[in-house]
């Protein structure tokens, strides 16, 4: 579920990059060929006479040459940074320090400018792209490794095993409230520097908002509340892990920092333990660090399935686009706007009729539920309900009451109104956002332009059947004592 299906969708054709910060610039791994990202603590000087070398990293036992990749392309050398990136070409290794793992970005291959180089001084950037307003410089690999004076090792036998036989596959590490999480490279849309999440109407439950990416709106869940892991947190500002969602939508998540992108050996996952929460049937299984970190692997198409989220992701693609899907579909629906304590709209196909209030009404001794009494309607009695009390609301009259006549026949049931406003056609249906208690109520958006309106859907229906009891069984004799 996580990729079209299309193979020659435009998804396919896009080229993935992890994304680093180098001092004040941004620059670009090819996703094929980053190995890890890891922690630079020491480096070990190495006997090699390289203007490119630095030093070495020891990895678990087996020393990987760090280059200065600021020196590479002609730049003053500067304090390394906390963080070495090491890429891979044809099972041979190296390492770059940078100050900060960024995330992931695609572009699509004609969005990607090339440099002319004037043949004064050298450079190991030959073409940039811009990712929204960022610029990123493209580490040319081929040509750093062909370089005289790059020294690299050989890739450990147990890592050209894992590649041979395609048990390997990137994935983008971060965290969220204090625990880790990671998910599949080709999954992942795009990263998002820290923004503010907008609050709107789609703001409930694990919904926090949503931000604007590539002028597209993508709803931004609360990853902790989601998943269950990790310490709740209503941050106003966060960083935005994108995911790559079926039918060209997008989905963001919510995270503290992303912390590594690395190609793991999917072998090395755990099982996890069985866990009671809304989070347990989202995870793959655990990696296990040595050092006893734990990183839970996102079962990116079970989280999608989840009819909470589906409801969620189909609000990222542009109002206009979704509208006019829906009307080459035929699922426009229409709705009644109507007032009841505050403003709601319900299904057209719900309401038989809108009447005038009744002038006469059989009151009923012990009113319950709003129920005021009966009317006359067609020669039959229908029961009436204050749809305000039956909502908690306090009842007004102003002269503009209406009655909603719901269902038909011995199951008609009107309700009272404050006033009708409108009857509109819906630009998209949310059919319900999940929270942390019962579910909070499903949003509808009507109108256009600045007129464009989110309001709550009110199922008149369903609060029609809570006043019609089963009719007793035959020889149920009524008892007055």
């Amino acid at each position: 579920m996580s990729k079209p299906s299309n193979p020659q969708s435009a998804a396919d054709q896009e080229l993935a990059y992890g994304i680093a910060r180098v001092g004040a610039s941004l620059v670009g791994f090819s996703l094929d060929q980053m190995s890890e990202v890891c922690r630079l603590q020491d480096l070990h000087p190495l006997l090699i006479s390289s203007s490119a070398l630095l030093g070495g990293l020891n990895l678990r036992g087996h020393m990987i040459p760090v280059l200065d990749l600021q020196g590479l392309c002609g730049f003053p050398a500067r304090a390394r940074g906390p963080f070495a990136v090491i890429v891979r070409r044809q099972e041979r290794l190296v390492a770059f320090p940078v100050d900060e793992v960024i995330g992931i970005a695609r572009v699509l291959p004609d969005k990607v400018q090339g440099l002319a180089h004037p043949g004064l001084g050298r450079s190991c950037v030959h073409s940039v792209f811009l990712d929204g307003t960022r610029s990123i410089s493209i580490v040319d690999l081929e040509e750093i490794f062909a370089l005289p004076e790059v020294y690299s090792v050989a890739a450990p036998q147990i890592v050209q095993a894992r590649v041979e036989d395609g048990q390997r596959e990137p994935v983008l590490i971060f965290d969220v409230g204090g625990a880790r999480f990671s998910v599949r490279a080709e999954d992942v849309y795009g990263t998002v520097p820290r923004q503010t999440i907008e609050v709107n109407a789609i703001t409930s439950g694990f919904c926090m908002g949503s931000i604007t990416y590539h002028k597209r709106r993508v709803p931004v869940l609360n990853s902790a509340a989601v998943f269950g892991l990790g310490a709740l947190s209503e941050k106003a500002q966060t960083e935005v892990v994108v995911l790559r969602c079926e039918g060209d939508r997008l989905l963001g998540l919510a995270v503290d920092s992303i912390q590594d992108v690395r190609a793991v050996d999917r072998r090395q996952y755990l099982a996890i333990p069985r866990m009671v929460g809304i989070g347990g049937d989202f995870f793959s299984g655990v990696l296990v660090r040595e050092d006893g970190t734990q990183i839970y692997t996102i079962a990116i198409d079970r989280f999608l399935a989840d009819p909470r989220v589906a409801s969620i992701t189909g609000l990222s693609t542009p109002v206009v686009g979704v509208a006019a899907a829906a009307v080459a579909r035929g699922e426009v629906e229409r709705y009644l706007v109507y007032k009841a304590g505050r403003v709601f709209a319900t299904p057209l196909s719900q309401v038989s009729c809108i009447l005038q209030p009744p002038g006469r009404v059989v009151p009923m001794t012990h009113p319950m539920m709003g129920l005021e009494g009966f009317f006359a309607r067609d020669q039959a009695s229908v029961p009436l309900v204050d749809l305000n009390t039956r909502l908690g609301a306090e009842t007004t009259r102003s002269g503009l009451e209406r009655v909603l006549l719901i269902g038909e026949g011995e199951d008609m049931l009107g309700f009272r109104v404050e006033r009708v406003f409108s009857i509109e056609n819906s630009a998209w249906v949310l059919k319900g956002l999940p929270s942390e208690g019962e579910g909070a109520e499903p949003l509808v958006q009507l109108g256009r332009g600045e007129d464009r309106r989110a309001l709550p859907v009110l199922n008149l229906e369903l609060l029609r059947s809570e006043y019609f009891v089963p009719v007793p069984r035959p020889g149920v004799q009524l008892s007055l004592n």
